[in-house]
């Protein structure tokens, strides 16, 4: 309910998001990621690849103010062999800017790519942070989403795994659009 609502997490008729994208796009470790991939995964351009990692880290960082959160970390290295590199950089990167102080995605995002936040040896270190972290060691999962320890239990394809209410998916929007500045569809 909450990822396909995020998509696309910024306008691409903002000229200073379409020049983050493109110098996003030119960074070895993400061109390296979309050329040396499974191409059945999608993600086969950089801007596909960056709004969906886009939209990966946002959907963590709303899944954790509802609650349901999972360890970002073990899902960002099993999910689609690991090349949601750029997920993580911008979850944590996002996360801390929100704490601080809330802004929508898209202004942090191009501050973020032209800083060199996300990108370069940022982007290098965030991520070889990010993944070297307790949080990517195996532990319990009671906070996993769809584990068998977890919350829903099972599955997640299945229709015993009852997820959010209809009111829950409403506030879930109010808080994608607070977040992105994007009205979803």
């Amino acid at each position: 309910a909450i990822h396909e609502s995020m998509h696309p997490p910024y306008s691409y008729d903002d000229p200073a998001v379409q020049r983050a994208i493109d110098l996003l796009g030119s960074d070895p470790l993400i061109a390296d990621k979309v050329q040396n991939h499974d191409p059945s995964f999608g993600y086969n351009s950089t801007r596909g690849y960056i709004e969906e990692d886009s939209v990966q880290a946002l959907e963590e960082i709303v899944s954790e103010q509802f609650g349901v959160g999972r360890n970002p970390c073990q899902y960002w290295q099993q999910q689609d062999g690991g090349i949601h590199v750029l997920a993580a950089a911008i979850y944590v990167g996002y996360k801390a800017a929100l704490a601080k102080h809330p802004e929508p995605y898209s202004r942090w995002f191009t501050d973020a790519v032209t800083n060199r936040q996300i990108r370069g040896d940022g982007l290098k270190s965030t991520v070889a942070s990010f993944f070297s972290s307790a949080e990517c060691q195996v532990r319990s999962c009671s906070q996993c989403l769809f584990s068998s320890h977890g919350r829903f239990g099972g599955n997640p394809r299945s229709t015993s795994n009852v997820g959010p209410s209809a009111s829950s998916n409403v506030a879930i929007i109010v808080v994608v659009y607070l977040i992105t500045g994007v009205k979803p569809h």
